[in-house]
């Protein structure tokens, strides 16, 4: 299926084809050589397929088909690559490549909310989850007085729970009334 903004556009690729991987693949280092010891080799083509699985879906790590290799593999191949800029590489080669055959629009570029954080809510609806409240702006609740936490059972109209240990003096932290 083509895109519905360019009907004519290639498919998105779920796993790299040969022909892009022949051409990717000296970008890479070199890989593991086969029957060395330790852990059984997962190819890099392979792994790459595991990646693009993970960047297309969303999924977590270790929710890779076993197709691709173990999620752990993935993602430390992954992290590795970033690491020694494998990554970059791979990026800024597919980027020029497309630039050459299709042209990028570089003087027009545009984000989304997914990649730049929106502006800080403080100025317009006060602090929120994330930014802490200035002191002074929270009033007292009322019913409770202020310096020492609710008991047990007084949160939220709530009756005593009766846990394992509950009512024994061995267990019970509360003075015996």
């Amino acid at each position: 299926m083509g895109s519905h903004y360019e009907p004519e556009a290639e498919p998105t690729i779920w796993e790299v084809p040969d022909d892009l991987w022949a051409e990717l693949q000296p970008l890479f280092p070199p890989e593991k050589p086969p029957g060395t010891t330790g852990r059984p080799v997962v190819p890099f083509r392979q792994v790459l397929d595991g990646i693009l699985y993970v960047l297309r879906t969303g999924c977590h790590w270790k929710a890779v088909p076993a197709e691709y290799g173990s999620g752990s593999t993935c993602h430390r191949r992954f992290q590795q690559w970033v690491a020694d800029g494998t990554w970059d590489r791979l990026w800024r080669d597919q980027l020029e490549r497309y630039d050459r055959e299709h042209g990028i629009g570089w003087d027009w570029q545009s984000a989304d909310s997914a990649t730049v954080p929106s502006p800080p809510r403080r100025g317009r609806h006060g602090a929120g989850p994330d930014q802490p409240a200035e002191i002074g702006h929270q009033a007292a609740h009322l019913d409770r007085p202020t310096g020492r936490p609710p008991e047990r059972g007084d949160q939220r109209g709530q009756p005593d729970r009766h846990e394992g240990g509950r009512g024994d003096p061995r267990w019970d932290r509360r003075p015996a009334a």
